[in-house]
């Protein structure tokens, strides 16, 4: 006030001084605010990519096993046909699903989870109380009741989720075939007419002994 009284005295015009802004609380709340919407979303791209992990991480289990049961129903469905002996066909099928990995653990399979029966070409279903047997279905899984337990997921333990439970089963089987002989009797082939029926029978007999048990 002082030094105005002084300028309107010697006839200067009074200098009306004006407000300051404040522009650092302001600029620090902006910040504060950018920040914490930049953390929520860094938290959701990190949840997102969870969740993708774990879900890949299961699909490629569930694949795994898929090639797992396939390799062992077709190795014990040969087995069969070869021997005729179930037991062997199981066992052979147990050894070959261990040679693969699901999970980063080896397939493990018992002799329960191996099932003998009818498969049906026309339906697609599998009957382990068919008439005639001939498909094999084997069912490998990464579960509570498995040897192998459960799978561990990486990121559902987040959200209440530390492990899931996949299944896979796969069936191999045979189609029957008709085949239909047919034999020239002319006269032209009296002579070699008795070589032809041996020929036939014993074709017949070999196509029986290697055909699946009843």
């Amino acid at each position: 006030m002082r030094a105005t009284s002084q300028a309107i005295e010697q006839g200067a015009p009074p200098r009306i001084g004006r407000p300051r802004r404040r522009f650092g609380s302001r600029g620090n709340r902006r910040r504060g605010n950018i920040a914490i919407i930049m953390l929520v979303c860094i938290l959701g791209l990190l949840t997102f990519a969870g969740l993708a992990i774990d879900w890949t991480y299961v699909r490629t289990t569930e694949f795994e096993l898929k090639n797992a049961t396939d390799a062992a129903a077709h190795a014990a469905l040969l087995e069969l046909r070869r021997s005729g002996d179930m037991d062997e066909a199981r066992s052979l099928a147990i050894e070959i699903a261990g040679m693969n990995t699901a999970g980063g653990k080896s397939v493990t399979l018992t002799p329960e989870s191996i099932a003998f029966g009818q498969w049906d070409y026309f339906d697609g279903s599998f009957d382990p109380a068919g008439a005639r047997i001939n498909g094999v279905r084997g069912t490998a899984a990464r579960n509570d009741a498995s040897a192998d337990g459960p799978l561990q997921l990486f990121m559902g333990p987040l959200f209440g989720h530390e492990a899931a439970a996949v299944a896979e089963t796969a069936v191999g089987a045979y189609r029957s075939r008709d085949i239909m002989i047919s034999v020239d009797i002319s006269t032209s082939m009296i002579e070699e007419m008795d070589d032809a029926v041996k020929a036939i029978v014993g074709f017949a007999v070999n196509m029986e002994s290697r055909s699946l048990p009843n």
